[in-house]
Formats: C-alpha cells, structure tokens, sequence
C-alpha cells in the first residue's frame, strides 16, 4: 500500500490548500480519496466521515461523477463495517449517481461492490440481478474500457443464486466470461450445500438445482460445468459431514449426469458409508480399491493405507550420472 501515513498528509494538505481557494470541486476529490485510503488502512469511522464530507463537497460543486465516486467508497466502507443494509442503500445511490453522470467505469465498480453488500445482507436476488447488470455493462463496453472483470465476484453470484433459484442464469452469464474465478465458485457453492444441509429439503433444493444446469451444458461449456461439478464433489466429500444429504446429491448425480461424474457419484457414495461408520475398518472394503483409498485420505482416516517405504538401491548398484 506504500507510505500510507506520508499519502494521507499529501491528501489533508491538498485538502487545506483547495479549501483556501474555495475550490470545492477539487477539495471534494481529494476528501474522497482520503476516505478510500483511511478504509484501505482499516479506519473505517474516520473513512465514513471523511467520505460523508466529500458527497455533500461534491453536491455543492454539482459534481455528479465525483459524488458518486464518494457514495460508492462510502458503500464499500459501511459494509466493511458490518452495516451491509447501509451499505446496500449507499451502493444503489452511487449506481444512480454514477448513471446520471453517464460513467461506465463508477458504474461497473459500484454494481459490483453493490453484488458483495446484498450477498452480505442474504438479499440474493438484489446481488444476482445486480451481477448481471455489471455483465451487461461490461459487454457492450469497448475492449479498452479496462472495466471491472465480473467473474471475480462469482463466488458470491453462484451462491446468491443457488439459494435464490437464479443459478441457470448466473451460469447462462458466467460461461461466456473470459475471467471467471471457477476454482473460488466451486469451493463457495460446497461450503453453500454445507450450510444447507443442516435442513435437509433445502440443501436438497440447491444441489437440485446445481446438477440440472450444469448437466445440461452440450456445448463448448460442458467440460467447464463438468469440471465445476467435479471441484464441489471434491470439496463435499471432504467438508459434508450427513450421509443422509451425501447420498442425496450422489442420486442427483445418478439420475441426471451419470457417465462424466461417476467417479464423483461413487466418492460421495463411499464418504457418506465412511461417514456413518468412522471405526470400522471393513466398511469400504466392497468398493473400488481406488475409490475407498481416495475417499479414507480425503477424510484424514486412520484407515488410510500409508505410502508404501521407498526402496534403497543395493550398495553399488546405484546408477552414476
């Protein structure tokens, strides 16, 4: 982050120096990226405050752009509080904002910001549509607009829309994105189902839907949904603790995507029988040899056959370089 100390008494002194010159325009600027760097420090208080002075700055000067500027630091910096319905509120004025002064780039970074604050809030269709709308933005913008890339913040999308019934058109989105944080969304919807699965039906619900998208895909995304498929059964094999729901999502597996995610089915299958069975040695013993090996050292179990001890060459018969 650099000489944060040494930056933030550049930016007071700017601040004093457009104050003086009654430049309001020029003062609410730097107001505001004080804000952003003391929320940057872990000064949130002092960043709202400075940030509040620098919307009603920039509201004076008749400053669209930089007020919404200000409004979407000030979202990001309410949530880091913990205050995400503020947050929300302040982020859907800077989309506003930012809209009125036309500025795709404010635009784009506050809808996105926006995305993380109603995930927060558990407000999950506010965060999907926002999502979309930031994938819309970012499609008809010309290549050089160098905008905020969605697919980092797939993560918080695939698991608003799984729990609100909009997975179909968040993958619909998300598969034509060139920088989608794939790897991060499959560890986010198994730590979903996991959360889930305390109720039954619900986690049901989500792995219902989760397996009828993305068994679907024949075209050029089907080995990305296959492989996404492939990361959570990777995840709940090792995190889902009910064999009950285990069995639940191997079935859904069976029944809609059987040849490509076997091996996944039949890892559930053989965790949920581990599971429900932690000290008995012979459990897995009528499984695939690989699958009951691949599963017992997933799961850290006892029973897991150790690496077989490297064998030493005979004295002088080692091969010379």
């Amino acid at each position: 982050m650099g000489d944060q100390p040494a930056a933030v008494a550049a930016l007071r002194q700017a601040i004093a120096l457009a104050e003086a010159a009654g430049d309001r325009r020029e003062q609410a600027m730097a107001t505001s990226d004080l804000g952003w760097r003391l929320g940057q420090m872990g000064d949130q208080p002092a960043a709202v405050a400075a940030l509040r002075q620098a919307i009603a700055l920039a509201e004076a000067a008749g400053d669209q752009r930089e007020q919404a500027v200000a409004t979407r630091h000030l979202g990001w910096n309410l949530g880091e509080m913990g205050d995400q319905s503020a947050a929300v509120a302040a982020l859907r004025q800077a989309v506003a904002l930012a809209e009125a002064a036309g500025d795709r780039h404010v635009i784009a970074w506050s809808t996105l910001n926006l995305v993380q604050a109603a995930r927060r809030l558990g407000a999950d269709a506010a965060a999907v549509a926002a999502w979309l709308r930031a994938v819309e933005i970012l499609a008809a913008a010309p290549a050089q607009a160098n905008l905020p890339q969605p697919g980092w913040w797939l993560d918080d999308v695939a698991v608003a829309g799984l729990r609100g019934g909009r997975f179909a058109a968040v993958w619909q989105a998300a598969k034509g994105l060139a920088d989608a944080g794939w790897s991060s969304a499959g560890r986010a919807i198994a730590a979903a189902l996991v959360a889930a699965s305390a109720d039954r039906a619900a986690a049901y619900a989500m792995a219902e839907q989760l397996v009828a998208v993305l068994a679907a895909p024949h075209d050029s995304a089907g080995k990305q949904a296959a492989r996404l498929l492939e990361q959570v059964v990777q995840h709940l094999t090792r995190d889902l603790a009910d064999p009950a729901v285990l069995r639940d999502i191997a079935a859904l597996l069976a029944a809609q995507h059987p040849a490509p995610l076997a091996t996944g089915r039949a890892m559930l299958e053989a965790a949920a029988l581990r599971r429900e069975n932690p000290d008995d040695p012979t459990a897995l013993q009528r499984l695939d040899p690989d699958i009951a090996m691949a599963v017992d050292r997933v799961l850290g179990s006892r029973f897991a056959p150790a690496k077989p001890p490297r064998r030493r060459a005979a004295r002088g018969t080692a091969r010379k370089r």
